[in-house]
């Protein structure tokens, strides 16, 4: 496949995905990551969720990460509650989304991504809350808990107010916020208005 045409079909779905995703309060950053394309962050104040699209070869993988700040003195950028890639969290078998070839498939290959995307933020709910991280994190096979840095992510999210278990959603109303918290930091990386999303 030609570089443009794969060039096209990436734009389109970073568009589709960038419209699909400000519905849930995610906004399109630089991806700094090697073969990393762009991002979407939703910040919520305790923690953040990324999505990244990297772009390898002829496939496009999208993986979801849920973060949490780390102390000012522990020299990491975050501390990872889950990381997992959208074909995983679909029960797809390939490692990720061959580019399709034909020009007439580029819209049911958008489509396909948006309709595991849902079941994407589905998945991503369970973290909606500092109690659903703490015990995903728990159960993640892939973390020691016991360590160092696993016993301070655990003291973290359990020190964290009740106030915080809301769902970080824009409601109907332009500019309104769940918290505080998701309100300052948002209000900080979003560049112009906020539109609200669309009402099922």
């Amino acid at each position: 496949m030609s570089l443009s045409r794969q060039k096209k079909v990436i734009i389109l779905l970073e568009e589709e995905l960038t419209h699909f995703l400000l519905g849930h309060c995610f906004i399109k950053i630089k991806c700094h990551s090697y073969g990393c394309r762009c991002a979407w962050l939703r910040r919520w104040g305790w923690k953040s969720d990324q999505i990244r699209l990297i772009h390898k070869g002829n496939d496009l993988l999208i993986n979801f990460d849920i973060e949490i700040p780390p102390r000012p003195e522990a020299g990491v950028e975050y501390y990872g509650i889950e990381t997992r890639s959208l074909t995983s969290i679909n029960h797809r078998i390939s490692w990720g989304y061959a580019i399709p070839f034909l020009r007439l498939c580029r819209n049911a290959y958008v489509h396909t991504i948006i309709r595991d995307m849902n079941e994407g933020i589905k998945w991503l709910s369970q973290f909606d809350t500092p109690e659903g991280c703490l015990q995903k994190y728990l159960t993640n096979e892939n973390i020691n808990s016991n360590s160092p840095t696993g016993r301070e992510v655990q003291s973290y999210l359990q020190e964290l107010p009740d106030s915080l278990s809301e769902t970080c959603c824009l409601r109907n109303t332009q500019n309104e916020y769940p918290s505080a918290f998701s309100r300052a930091i948002f209000d900080v990386s979003h560049r112009g208005p906020i539109p609200a999303p669309d009402v099922e």
